[in-house]
């Protein structure tokens, strides 16, 4: 399909902004924040850009540690303030909405608290967390607050998508008996692939057809079933990880 970068970024925050403008019925522009690190994950898939659509908003923030890239960034996206620190941002800021951009999963929960604490909606770039703890912990502080969160889901607003989707529904190709999905199965084939990649697959998934009931799956590792002492540290700082192949049926 032919998408622009910026297109297909402001899918995901298509979504979250029309989502929150119905929650808190705010008619006004929401003031969003911007999480960045440019030496610790950088700003993901250019999720500082994802608003660039909507005129329904305005940025008034930006952080980012490093000082360069904290200007660069900042006047991609138009952002009104910087700061050095995310707290010290939120603090002043207090925005409706907080986009999380770092790849890599070291700060997440502490952006996702620190955010939550604000009283801010958002969407984070994925993975989520470093593992399932981290993962109960950030939406235990959301779910506190009754804000609305998300990781950078876009596939399910692009136009064809929606339409292929409004297809299977309607029945007009008939029962879907079969889906497949894979990763890039590249050098972080297995556990980081699914980790990295896996979020968009599987949400893809269920928008088709729904929540799974049952899932059976085989991790490998060297050749042999995956056992603890196999897990090992993903290429980037993105947690655990395990298996350098992994095959599910759901």
């Amino acid at each position: 399909m032919d998408l622009s970068r910026r297109g297909f970024l402001g899918a995901a925050a298509l979504a979250a902004g029309t989502s929150v403008f119905a929650q808190t019925g705010q008619s006004e522009k929401l003031h969003i924040c911007i999480i960045g690190d440019t030496k610790q994950g950088g700003f993901g898939h250019d999720l500082h850009l994802a608003w660039a659509l909507r005129d329904d908003v305005e940025i008034v923030g930006l952080s980012d540690p490093d000082e360069a890239g904290r200007a660069k960034r900042a006047a991609e996206c138009g952002a009104q303030r910087t700061y050095a620190d995310y707290r010290d941002m939120l603090e002043k800021e207090r925005p409706e909405l907080v986009t999380v951009c770092p790849r890599t999963t070291v700060n997440h929960k502490d952006y996702v608290l620190a955010a939550a604490a604000a009283g801010a909606h958002g969407f984070i770039e994925k993975p989520l967390a470093m593992d399932l703890a981290e993962a109960d912990a950030m939406a235990a502080a959301v779910d506190a607050k009754r804000l609305k969160w998300s990781i950078a889901f876009n596939w399910h607003t692009v136009p064809e998508v929606r339409h292929a989707l409004e297809q299977v529904r309607g029945g007009l190709v008939g029962q879907v008996m079969e889906m497949r999905a894979r990763g890039k199965e590249d050098h972080r084939a297995g556990g980081e692939d699914m980790v990295v990649l896996g979020a968009h697959l599987f949400d893809l998934m269920r928008r088709f057809a729904g929540d799974p009931r049952w899932c059976q799956a085989t991790a490998q590792a060297n050749g042999h079933v995956a056992m603890r002492e196999d897990i090992r540290e993903a290429t980037e700082p993105l947690g655990p990880i395990i298996g350098d192949s992994i095959q599910a049926v759901f």
